[in-house]
């Protein structure tokens, strides 16, 4: 029996056909005679890789803190700023909203974002907390560092 070498990125389907001698009771007998290998067909095998995806290396590092207006700081009318853990909002120049994020315990978070002009806001329900929107410039490659101070309405 005659062995096949597999090529690497095909997949090969052979039928080995043999005949049989028909014969009528008058003929002589002939031994059957294998017919060579026939590739019915080839089929190309294909192996998908799923893309790397593209790491950002550019968007924002925000360091959120709220101001509470301590009445109790060593100075009238000193501000008591503490980390502020909340929502903010990321659109593009004409509104249209592009990511959200939420800061952590400590007032931080990172948002990954192409290159381009953006309008950073805190999100909330009520009046309060306030800050006005900040537009950012986010460059190629670049983080921006963003420190926002918001205003809990508070009065010392």
């Amino acid at each position: 029996m005659r062995t096949q070498q597999r090529r690497p990125g095909l997949l090969v389907l052979s039928v080995i056909l043999l005949a049989s001698a028909c014969q009528s009771p008058q003929s002589v007998s002939t031994p059957p005679t294998p017919i060579a290998p026939v590739t019915l067909f080839e089929v190309n095998t294909v192996s998908t890789v799923a893309p790397t995806p593209v790491r950002q290396t550019s968007g924002v590092r925000l360091a959120a803190n709220i101001d509470l207006k301590c009445a109790e700081a060593a100075q009238p009318n000193a501000e008591c700023l503490r980390p502020y853990s909340g929502e903010f909002v990321i659109t593009t120049l004409n509104g249209a909203e592009v990511a959200r994020v939420m800061t952590d315990d400590e007032g931080q978070a990172t948002v990954d974002l192409p290159p381009g002009k953006y309008i950073l806001g805190v999100r909330t329900e009520e009046i309060y907390p306030l800050a006005a929107p900040v537009k950012v410039n986010v460059l190629a490659d670049r983080y921006v560092h963003i420190s926002l101070s918001l205003d809990s309405g508070k009065q010392p």
